[in-house]
């Protein structure tokens, strides 16, 4: 779901830049850089939410996985996951605007998150300046939100603190929507 939504969301912007049709998609939002972004995310935010409900359908009705916490908030985590992700695509591609260099740069940030995110090897087990890399990565902080609300059956109120901060990656890409104007 992770590097789905990263790569969708630099397939998505990129193509415009590569294509030469940017400037069309941003006079289509009237100028606005902001509703030319949330118009071309929208549809694919919905479909990774589809298909995150489909991965909590399998998981917890089909396998019989129990969820001991909140699926409110694990569905609210999963969805400040991909927002997150998404706009670290927006940042990646509004930043490098060259569609396959966005790409790889993208799936390669995508992956590393697998090997920092404390879920394979433990964070507090880690080298110090690798337990701070570990909070570049959304993963790491949907990681504690799903072990906590869907094994510990920790209260919602100990996600907070992770919901916050997957935020603050949500913000990330509007410190760049002056330059995907300008790209554009």
């Amino acid at each position: 779901l992770m590097i789905f939504a990263m790569l969708v969301t630099i397939f998505a912007i990129g193509t415009e830049l590569k294509a030469g049709t940017a400037r069309e998609w941003l006079d289509t939002a009237g100028g606005s850089v902001f509703a030319a972004l949330v118009g071309k995310m929208l549809p694919l935010v919905v479909m990774m939410l589809l298909m995150t409900l489909t991965m909590f359908l399998i998981l917890f009705k089909i396998v019989g996985v129990p969820l001991n916490g909140s699926l409110t908030a694990l569905l609210f985590g999963c969805m400040l996951f991909v927002l997150a992700y998404m706009a670290i695509g927006v940042l990646i591609v509004t930043l490098l605007s060259n569609l396959r260099l966005s790409l790889s740069i993208g799936g390669g940030y995508s992956v590393l998150a697998f090997t920092f995110s404390g879920l394979t090897f433990p964070i507090m087990a880690m080298w110090e300046p690798m337990q701070w890399v570990s909070k570049i990565f959304p993963f790491t902080f949907y990681t504690d939100i799903f072990v906590d609300q869907m094994l510990r059956g920790a209260p919602w109120v100990y996600s907070l603190p992770d919901l916050g901060y997957m935020m603050l990656f949500i913000v990330l890409p509007l410190l760049c929507l002056p330059r995907l104007k300008k790209v554009c």
